[in-house]
């Protein structure tokens, strides 16, 4: 919890925690029990997958986005860091073209792979801790003080771990999540 307090401030990182605890405790649930024997290895996991860990995943970024508002959440969940970009862009008055260029030069990537990222490919070159990625984009090339507040690093932070964990899962994954996502609003689930 320290360092995520660090990363993303201890709002976030009470939040991350608690949901955490949540999700370890509905699993042991689960695991005590569903009795799956009866199944094979992969009717066992293609239930699990669509009826406890992609509702698990969904209701997470349901709730994060209602508790800390961040990218709209339509567009980011089909353009994850393309959205969280437009996002960092809006907070911190600093245009998506100078964020990229920063953002390319402190990770040491090409054009290319940027492209990649905002097309929805995995993140592999921005990993923990993030706030010093976050800080490396905000630096405006015309100032000589950045003006961005440690509240804001700490959002975009926090956004951009949710960011690169989402768009690093697989793509049928992400699709399954995106589908539940429309489907929970009518059906809200429950362990």
């Amino acid at each position: 919890a320290q360092e995520l307090a660090k990363e993303c401030g201890h709002d976030w990182a009470h939040f991350f925690t608690h949901v955490w605890h949540q999700t370890r405790g509905a699993m042991q649930i689960f695991v005590q029990k569903v009795d799956a024997s009866p199944l094979s290895q992969t009717q066992c996991y293609s239930l699990f997958m669509e009826q406890f860990a992609v509702p698990m995943i969904s209701g997470f970024l349901t709730l994060t986005n209602q508790r800390h508002q961040g990218p709209q959440m339509q567009q980011w969940l089909a353009q994850p860091f393309q959205s969280w970009l437009s996002l960092a862009a809006q907070r911190s008055g600093i245009t998506e073209e100078i964020l990229l260029t920063n953002l390319g030069n402190h990770c040491n990537v090409d054009q290319r792979t940027l492209e990649r990222w905002l097309s929805g490919e995995p993140i592999g070159k921005i990993a923990w801790p993030y706030a010093r990625h976050v800080k490396a984009m905000l630096h405006h090339p015309d100032k000589k003080k950045d003006l961005v507040e440690e509240q804001d690093i700490h959002f975009l932070s926090a956004w951009l771990m949710i960011t690169c964990a989402y768009q690093s899962l697989p793509i049928e994954l992400r699709d399954a999540i995106r589908h539940d996502l429309s489907l929970r609003r009518r059906q809200p689930w429950a362990l």
